[in-house]
């Protein structure tokens, strides 16, 4: 902390000697980000027409002592030409805040059916710069892109005399609190533990049905904090101003949501359609139950790209250069190791080709690519991933794209998959397209589902974009023109009747 107090001292004494302790004018400023925007989208597709200074902020990068200031601003961009940055396979909306140095929520205007010429585009952005000598020279900044965990602490209500003297429910609870006292004595923590766990278990489901019963429209989401979570508190806040209740319930993600879908605790989840898929027809990850026969699709909202990423450096070119190399696949269990895995089939290879089949949390997946002890890791998220931004401004890389071949048996096989171009310059230093496959994030009910109710989702979701944009960086790629790409199981007759398929 001294050190950094010290460095910040020294930087504000520094900078007035060099004439220039702001940074670089508006102009220069301006002038700036009109060749960023040239340079990464095509040359003459916006103007910036206005640009106002915020602020700026000192900072500096680990191991390198040179002066560096991030300058934030606003500013409105105009369209030269029409374009849609809704697009699944061109550079969309999330690229755009990455070459501005923006979150996806300070990029305003987009238009769902795409944007003409002359539509404007609100920005709050940031770009970076680094002291060499007496000026200040444009220097490499990625957003850090996360997304602040929100958090809803339920209340719960503890007063039970309104079940009387002594109901069942007042015996269980006497009965686990001694149960718990005693263990708490004994110092048995592992039991205490194993307790809580049931209970959070045991206490998500009964709220459920309790909001269910209410007449709540309920809604599995994702982790908090999350894309799939973000989703969901934007059709809250879309319900509740038009006075509906509608409870956004945290969950660990697809498969999760699948099985409250499918077991009618949850009237709405969300779910990678590849896992829908999985779930219908009993295979895979939900192999050891029954099948989940009453889970119907209700729309596609986003896709999610298989990305397969080495360095730069490295001879691999394509997939089929994965032989006897080590590769990780992504965590057990997950979807995204399921389509790693189904890539590799389709390019002839079989996991015990690859010499160290790894199992790593992103973060892990890329700390060893940079550490050369991996050399290729799969990973299948919305693009351009912040993370691999990030990564892109840190370590030349390269993404392999899939062979054509390959493509074609996958959809062959796999319904599900639908084919996606990640345009270059979707990340930093991308020269060429990458031609790869992705799954859609899809909305699931249950066929018992009323079909107004599924009409009504629907209605909300498309007429909502502002209220989903404020939270979920996804919510530009919400269109009805995408809604029944990707769809892998059977659709809603309520969602069959509101898009005019009966």
């Amino acid at each position: 902390m001294l050190k950094r107090l010290i460095w910040l001292l020294l930087f504000l004494l520094l900078v007035p000697a060099s004439g220039c302790r702001k940074g670089p004018d508006a102009a220069a400023l301006q002038k700036e980000i009109q060749q960023k925007l040239d340079d990464r989208f095509r040359k003459g597709l916006f103007t910036v027409k206005v640009l106002v200074r915020q602020g700026t902020y000192p900072f500096q990068e680990k191991g390198d002592d040179r002066p560096r200031l991030l300058v934030y601003f606003k500013a409105r961009l105009q369209f030269l030409r029409g374009y849609s940055l809704s697009d699944w396979n061109q550079l969309n909306a999330t690229a755009l805040a990455n070459v501005l140095g923006a979150t996806t929520l300070g990029v305003k205007g987009v238009r769902l059916e795409g944007n003409k010429k002359g539509d404007e585009l609100e920005i709050n952005g940031t770009s970076a710069y680094l002291l060499e000598g007496d000026k200040w020279l444009p220097a490499l900044y990625t957003p850090a892109g996360s997304t602040v965990a929100r958090s809803k602490t339920r209340n719960v209500d503890n007063d039970t005399g309104w079940l009387g003297d002594q109901t069942d429910l007042d015996r269980y609870l006497d009965e686990m609190n001694l149960r718990r006292r005693r263990l708490k004595k004994q110092r048995k923590s592992q039991h205490l533990e194993a307790i809580d766990q049931e209970l959070r278990v045991s206490l998500k489901r009964i709220n459920l049905r309790l909001d269910r019963l209410d007449g709540k429209v309920t809604f599995s989401s994702g982790v908090q904090g999350g894309e799939y979570h973000a989703i969901g508190e934007g059709l809250e806040a879309a319900y509740t101003s038009r006075q509906r209740p509608f409870q956004n319930y945290a969950s660990g993600g697809s498969i999760e949501n699948c099985l409250l879908v499918g077991g009618q605790l949850v009237s709405f989840g969300l779910a990678q359609n590849d896992i829908a898929h999985m779930a219908v027809k009993g295979t895979r990850l939900f192999s050891t139950g029954e099948p989940l026969a009453g889970l119907r699709a209700v729309c596609s909202l986003y896709p999610e790209a298989i990305q397969v990423v080495a360095r730069a450096d490295s001879t691999l070119t394509g997939v089929a250069d994965l032989r006897n190399k080590r590769v990780d696949l992504g965590p057990r269990g997950s979807g995204g190791r399921i389509n790693a895995l189904q890539v590799l089939e389709a390019h002839g290879l079989r996991i015990g080709d690859l010499t160290e089949p790894g199992d790593r949390s992103l973060p892990n997946a890329i700390a060893a690519l940079q550490a050369r002890t991996l050399d290729a890791f799969f990973f299948t998220m919305a693009y351009p991933a912040s993370a691999l931004e990030k990564l892109a401004g840190e370590l030349p890389i390269r993404f392999l794209s899939l062979d054509p071949a390959a493509v074609t048996k996958l959809q062959e096989q796999f319904p599900f998959y639908v084919p996606l171009t990640i345009e270059k310059a979707s990340y930093t230093g991308l020269e060429q397209d990458v031609h790869t496959l992705g799954v859609t994030a899809m909305l699931v009910t249950h066929r018992n589902t009323a079909d107004e109710q599924v009409g009504e989702m629907l209605q909300r979701l498309f007429d909502s974009h502002e209220a989903l944009a404020r939270q979920s960086s996804q919510a530009n790629y919400i269109t009805r023109k995408t809604a029944r790409l990707g769809i892998s199981i059977e659709l809603h007759p309520g969602a069959t009747r509101f898009f005019g398929l009966q």
